[in-house]
């Protein structure tokens, strides 16, 4: 009997602390996590390396017939450098490129072409744009050919998933810096 005793006064204790401990205490308000109902999209920020974008670029390759075979990016001396190999008729001619990037206040890219050059031999920029005008490029990609830059207007993607843009180019760490905005 001694021991119904004990136990019910220990539980009344619990339950008297029990007591104490709530009225002392507030609960936190309990604020939902939505979105506003305004917000259309949600910024992502990524920085990505030349690396990531080569191997991407590798990838995309496999899955098309096309002649570029191989195609990298470098970043040297405030230039992009897309070095690509193409095969025309079993044989591979070097081609490399040399670029002066423009992100354009919207996030678009602007590349002015400054020099090429196929195997050890310099081309004219006009041979070049007048090869790259009769590609087949994606609808936001315009080669501009007077002014031997090739215009890369993110923002007339139509993806409806994504949009990204570009922040800016760091240099020093090969490393673009993109704003992601996904879509609802």
């Amino acid at each position: 009997m001694a021991f119904l005793a004990l136990a019910l006064l220990v539980l009344i204790a619990l339950l008297a602390l029990w007591g104490a401990w709530v009225s002392l205490t507030n609960p936190a308000p309990r604020v939902p996590v939505t979105p506003p109902a305004s917000a259309e999209s949600v910024p992502v920020e990524a920085s990505v390396s030349l690396d990531a974008i080569n191997r991407y670029v590798a990838m995309q390759l496999t899955k098309k017939e096309t002649p570029v075979q191989k195609a990298t990016f470098a970043l040297e001396k405030q230039m992009l450098r897309a070095d690509a190999s193409l095969y025309f008729f079993g044989r591979a001619a070097n081609l490399a490129i040399w670029m002066k990037p423009e992100i354009q206040p919207n996030g678009d890219l602007r590349l002015v072409a400054q020099d090429v050059e196929m195997g050890h031999f310099s081309l004219p920029l006009k041979t070049l744009f007048a090869v790259l005008e009769g590609m087949p490029w994606p609808p936001w990609v315009h080669v501009l050919s007077e002014q031997y830059t090739l215009d890369l207007k993110f923002s007339e993607q139509t993806s409806q998933d994504f949009r990204y843009q570009i922040k800016k180019i760091d240099w020093a760490e090969e490393r673009i810096q993109l704003e992601i905005d996904l879509m609802k």
